[in-house]
């Protein structure tokens, strides 16, 4: 946390000087005080500590000008007036404070009155103050005893944030909040005991306390409770808390409904078994457990949450079951040794992100009933060859299998209208790619850098490419149009071949002796065709000079030449006198190069 500000008036402060120089607590010589109008004497009420600062003309600060160093003790009266506010940012950077006392009189301590006094060891909070202001002692990282006093009702966000030498924390019985990141980043805190008064826990309060092992919570409290070292509410629905410092296997107990983010960064545990009462795993609930290798879902789980599994770089595999309908955003990211995952037909939603970076993924079957390959849902999963896409997608989102340098082959679906930006992207190794009539637009840098495709059809529906499409695709020579001309941005075609040219049917309109910068051929059509299932012929319209080639497939991806036919300038019946072995069979045309 950064504080950065700019002044253009001097600020009268609290000054301090010391009477003792070592060996003694620090005294007050004179103080200086200023009210909320700024005035410099106050004739009534009572005192606060401010902060010492130097004048400024309009310019930025970040050093505080504080020359307190060793032991300060806070006087509890000033002039006959009690002290009782400690501003905020009064003791702003006074890094080389050892220690500090504050009197009963006090009774709020500001925010960030203490940040980064980065000398300071041990703090003494006197029983009249209630509140700790946020960030209070933020990164105050020599730390290590900390008492507060009976009267403090309100820990503030971050009060503690960042207090890293800290091993123990006693939090009084008069506490009943205990905001958002209080105890953020203790590494050195072993154990917390919760007391009876607390109704409200923030969210990571105990975010990254690596060495915590156990949070106790008072038996008389009616918001939370406690079983073997880890926090539920209190009738254990909801798992709040699992300590960072715990290591092995858990089992989460029968009752808990929902888990939130309750393993976030427990990165010594290895496994967890999830009971069947668990209906809702939350956001970031297991995020950054990087030594677990196994996790179970049960079937009564409906919803994985955002970030839910993102960093588990151990986890090897998971089975998704039929129960769960949206895999929240990025829920498996970085799951770098995640090679396997299942996706069942009751999930509808795939978030943005979701497997992201699972760089050992190597195939994936994404069910009909997802409508929507989200945004860079799978991008770089570089060991990813093979992907199914199912029949109830509209659309494939911007950068959806960016950077899937290892996929070979993908077959989009009929049910797909739209080709997002950059969605095959440097995919590398894609030889061959299937797009089907039901797509109208391929938006830019759609296949850029996809410099292993040779071929691909645009089939007639596609009215528009956009810019740079299939640009830098180094081994693509043929650009085959089923209908007329759709719109095409600048650069649409920029393979980077100097052979690649644009075959098109006879009649089709809009796209002269060059298109895109290409040179533009017209194939000849299959005019008649025979309906018998072997042998098989055709017949098409040749010209003169020409060779053709004839080829078949039975699944639309893996084409083999049949035969070769020199053109006549009149009609060419070509029969495939080969055995039938498939149900199906395709063929095509093709003018040799």
């Amino acid at each position: 946390m950064k504080f950065i500000r700019s002044i253009s008036i001097v600020l009268f402060c609290v000054t301090f000087v010391p009477l003792v120089a070592f060996g003694q607590g620090l005294n007050f010589e004179t103080i200086y005080v200023e009210d909320s109008r700024g005035n410099c004497c106050i004739d009534t009420g009572t005192v606060y500590v401010a902060p010492c600062e130097q004048e400024v003309d309009a310019h930025y600060f970040e050093e505080s000008c504080c020359v307190l160093s060793g032991e300060l003790v806070i006087p509890s009266s000033y002039w006959g007036k009690p002290v009782v506010k400690i501003g905020m940012e009064a003791f702003y950077r006074c890094s080389d404070l050892t220690s500090v006392t504050i009197p009963d009189s006090v009774i709020s301590i500001g925010e960030a009155a203490f940040f980064a006094c980065r000398g300071l060891t041990s703090v003494t909070i006197g029983n009249g103050v209630t509140s700790i202001g946020s960030w209070a002692f933020e990164d105050c990282s020599s730390l290590t005893s900390v008492t507060i006093g009976n009267g403090v009702r309100r820990i503030g966000y971050g009060a503690f944030y960042n207090c890293s030498s800290v091993t123990s924390v006693t939090i009084p019985g008069s506490v009943t909040s205990i905001e958002e990141a209080a105890f953020y980043n203790c590494s050195s805190v072993t154990s917390v005991t919760i007391p009876g008064s607390v109704t409200s826990i923030g969210d990571r309060v105990f975010y990254n306390c690596s060495s915590l092992t156990s949070i106790e919570v008072d038996k008389g409290n009616t918001a939370y409770s406690s079983e073997d070292g880890v926090l539920f509410n209190k009738n254990k629905t909801e798992l709040i808390q699992f300590p960072a410092g715990k290591s092995g296997h858990y089992t989460i107990p029968e009752s808990v409904i929902s888990i939130g983010r309750a393993f976030l960064s427990c990165s010594s545990v290895t496994s967890v078994t999830i009971p069947g009462s668990v209906t809702s795993i939350g956001d970031w609930a297991f995020s950054d457990c990087s030594s677990l290798t196994n996790v179970r879902i049960p079937d009564s789980v409906t919803r994985i949450g955002d970030w839910a599994f993102s960093d588990c770089s151990s986890l090897t595999s998971v089975r998704i079951p039929d129960s769960v309908t949206r895999i929240g955003e990025r829920a498996f990211r970085d799951c770098s040794s995640l090679t396997s995952v299942t996706i069942p037909g009751s999930v509808t939603s795939i978030g943005k992100h979701a497997f992201k970076d699972c760089s050992s993924l190597t195939s994936v079957t994404i069910p009909d009933s997802v409508t929507s390959i989200e945004e860079s849902v799978f991008r770089d999963c570089s060991s990813l060859t093979s992907v199914t896409i199912g029949n109830g997608a509209t659309i494939i989102e911007e950068s959806a299998f960016r950077d899937c340098s290892s996929l070979t082959s993908v077959t989009i679906p009929e049910s797909v209208t739209s080709i997002g930006y950059a969605a095959f992207y440097n995919c590398s190794s894609l030889t061959s790619v299937t797009i089907p009539e039901s797509v109208t637009s391929i938006r830019g840098s759609a296949f850029s850098d996809c410099s292993s495709l040779t071929s691909v059809t645009i089939p007639e529906s596609v009215t528009s490419i956009g810019y740079a499409a299939f640009s830098d695709c180094s081994s693509l020579t043929r650009y085959v149009f089923r209908g007329n001309a759709p719109s095409i941005s600048e650069h649409g075609f920029d393979s980077g071949t100097k052979n690649a040219k644009v075959y098109i049917n006879r009649g089709a309109t809009g796209f002269g002796k060059t298109f895109g910068r290409l040179p533009v051929i017209i194939q000849e059509k299959i005019e008649t065709f025979s309906k018998s299932a072997s042998p098989f012929s055709l017949s098409f319209e040749s010209k003169s000079g020409s060779t053709y080639s004839i080829q078949a497939s039975h699944d639309l991806k893996k084409w083999g030449e049949i035969g070769e036919v020199q053109g006549t300038g009149s009609s060419i019946k070509f029969t495939d006198w080969r055995e039938a072995i498939f149900q199906k069979q395709y063929y095509r045309l093709r003018l040799a190069e």
